[in-house]
């Protein structure tokens, strides 16, 4: 759920700009350790950040550090796409588009219909291999 709601929110007309994207990846952070963290039956207490020692600290940078990762490479995805997109649209305007009422997609051409096993005809023959006169004669 907290993916979802963090993919939508990012995803959304709403969640565009830097700041936003970060602060979003960093409550999807926040909420998903939690969520986890909830959901498991062993106590976590000595690697969360309300820990009291180098183990909480870890786990804090370690989710920063995930959090600006997972941001800079939305962030170059987005500008990919972007040039492709780019791409695309230039490619397309060189086509016209079809009038209104023009079926020339909905036709099929005319296609030659062969009867079954018509490309087999060809291959049957009632020539044997090669022999000689000699080895012919004798049989």
């Amino acid at each position: 759920m907290v993916s979802g709601a963090v993919g939508a929110a990012v995803g959304s007309p709403a969640g565009r700009g830097r700041v936003r994207l970060v602060v979003a990846l960093g409550a999807g952070q926040f909420l998903a350790h939690n969520a986890l963290m909830m959901a498991t039956v062993a106590d976590h207490s000595h690697a969360t950040v309300e820990g009291s020692g180098v183990a909480g600290w870890t786990m804090l940078a370690a989710h920063a550090v995930a959090t600006v990762l997972a941001a800079l490479l939305i962030a170059a995805v987005e500008r990919v796409y972007a040039a492709v997109s780019r791409a695309v649209w230039s490619l397309l305007a060189h086509f016209e588009s079809l009038a209104p009422g023009d079926d020339r997609l909905v036709r099929t051409p005319d296609a030659h219909v062969r009867p079954p096993g018509a490309l087999l005809l060809g291959a049957i023959s009632r020539r044997g291999p090669p022999t000689s006169s000699a080895l012919a004669t004798a049989l």
